[in-house]
């Protein structure tokens, strides 16, 4: 009886060091080069920490809080791109002045004239003291775009913080809005251009990003002869939902970096990357990808890589092999306690056993990353933790029944006189059934109408899709005449829909779409009541 158990087990668990092996090797970007020597020209910098976000005017950050992150900033470039004259940023140019740093110095143009008028007022009192120190005012970003203010009013803030500093003055934009308002042109000392290749409508993937970008420059160049063109913002998200076939990742990223570099120096034009560290707060309008465009985790002293050297996607693999193989082991071991309780077992029972101890132990520590990452409110962590704990639940209660020959999971036996005289296991499994569903069919609505900012669940949702599907399909095919069929058909549909929008080269997606075909199928093998 322990032989085979003891045979699939350290094959399961070799699968599982050998699958967090290969997702957490270093990857050597092809063609990198290292970014310190000279370094990076300028990078975006709010001093904002979690729990600390412009979207609540309450917020107040120390004075030490800024220096201590210019200081790490400083490992990496000796400029910071600044995006308003409060929030802290009322203290990056006297820290960047000690430091020897200099700063593109942004004036935030919005939609309320009393705070603009203060920014303004702000930014030129600092141009005028710290003009050793500022290399240029960027009176205000994205407001065209955003449509805060027209032309002709961001025209005149322009005229007047020109005509009131001695340092550069230039306007930051998305590129075709300044194809849109070329007179604008005229009335700064160079062009600011923003392209973010994974947020275009058309999404780029990375390694093909940094050729789209400097295309763009040229383009940009065409229109504007004579006036040099910065690159205002760049850069890549390390985590969120893939866009086609544009992948957040750390390698991504190191990447892209490597590659604008590259292309910069060659071309003869200097960038921005966006950003330097992490920003949780624009989570709660951009989604989990909108937090993790930093070269620094928030706070963190330490870049998350270092440029020039091969990166990692998963630098706690080891760390999550370990809980994807004790999660594995204990899942053979209650599969064993059954076994040798009731005196079954099998290959017919052990190989189910084994590929739900494989699925789960492979990707536990992928749902508890993802959980992590995912989760920003405290109805996030609700929400996310408890779809994390039906699935896990699922794998365990999934290899008891396996091994104890429990009926299938069945929706239409729930609260009935049969479901009173079943076994444990099996009410569980019933009710772990209808829990899966409920994830399923609630993550595919909210995907299919409002999926913009909304990550995939598919590694949480294999989790419970496996022994599901092995336990009901273990009895073979059956009438789908007599099962829920519209409730399968809707589910289905919405899964090939979520597929046709996202592209065949968005894997996520897929892989997404395959659980939901998955819960489609655990439909079609219901009973009628």
């Amino acid at each position: 009886m322990m032989r085979l158990p003891a045979l699939l087990l350290c094959l399961v668990l070799a699968l599982i060091a050998g699958f967090w092996a290969f997702m957490g090797r270093p990857i050597s970007v092809p063609g990198q080069v290292a970014i310190g020597d000279p370094p990076i020209h300028c990078v975006s910098f709010a001093p904002f920490r979690d729990g600390q976000s412009p979207f609540d005017i309450t917020t107040r950050i120390p004075y030490e809080q800024v220096e201590e992150d210019m200081k790490a900033i400083r490992k990496v470039t000796d400029c910071v791109r600044t995006y308003a004259t409060d929030f802290g940023g009322q203290y990056v140019p006297p820290i960047a002045r000690q430091l020897g740093m200099k700063i593109y110095l942004g004036i935030w143009i919005g939609d309320d004239e009393m705070r603009n008028r203060v920014q303004v007022e702000t930014a030129i009192a600092f141009a005028n003291r710290y003009p050793e120190t500022i290399r240029a005012v960027i009176v205000g970003n994205e407001v065209l775009l955003r449509r805060d203010q027209s032309p002709a009013v961001l025209a005149e803030f322009i005229r007047e913080v020109k005509s009131r500093v001695s340092v550069p003055v230039t306007y930051a934009d998305v590129w075709e809005f300044w194809l849109k308002n070329k007179e604008l042109a005229d009335l700064v000392d160079f062009v600011t251009i923003h392209t973010l290749p994974y947020w275009e409508d058309i999404p780029i993937a990375a390694d093909k990003a940094a050729a789209h970008i400097d295309e763009t420059v040229k383009g940009v160049r065409k229109s504007f002869p004579g006036k040099e063109i910065l690159i205002g913002e760049v850069g890549w998200p390390t985590a969120g939902r893939m866009r086609e076939g544009a992948l957040p990742s750390l390698s991504n990223q190191a990447r892209l970096l490597s590659d604008v570099t590259r292309y910069a120096r060659e071309g003869g034009y200097k960038f921005n990357w966006i950003e330097v560290t992490d920003q949780p707060w624009k989570r709660k309008s951009e989604g989990t990808v909108g937090g993790y465009w930093g070269l620094f985790a928030a706070g963190a002293e330490s870049p998350k890589y270092m440029p020039g050297q091969p990166v990692s996607d998963h630098p706690h693999w080891k760390v999550q092999a370990g809980a994807g193989a004790g999660f594995a082991v204990l899942l053979f071991a209650l599969a064993l306690a059954v076994a040798i309780r009731r005196n079954t077992g099998g290959l017919s029972r052990w190989l189910p056993v084994a590929a739900t101890a494989l699925v789960a132990g492979a990707l536990v520590g992928l749902m508890i990353e993802k959980l992590v990452l995912e989760s920003l409110t405290s109805l996030d962590w609700a929400f996310s933790s408890l779809r994390a704990v039906m699935m896990g639940a699922i794998a365990v209660v999934g290899v008891i029944a396996i091994m104890a020959d429990s009926p299938a999971p069945s929706l239409t036996r729930l609260g009935t006189r049969e479901s009173a005289t079943s076994s444990f296991e099996s009410v569980m499994l019933d009710i772990l059934l209808a829990a899966f569903l409920f994830f399923a069919i609630q993550a595919a609505l909210a995907m299919a109408f409002d999926p913009r900012y909304r990550d995939f669940p598919g590694a949480t949702l294999t989790i419970g899709a496996v022994p599901l599907l092995l336990l009901v399909f273990r009895e073979g095919l059956s009438d789908v005449r007599t099962a829920p069929r519209w409730l399968a058909a809707g589910l289905g549909a919405t899964a090939l829909f979520i597929a046709f929008r996202e592209g065949y080269e968005n894997w996520q997606a897929l892989w997404f779409v395959a659980t939901l075909i998955g819960g489609a199928a655990l439909l079609l093998k219901q009973k009628p009541a």
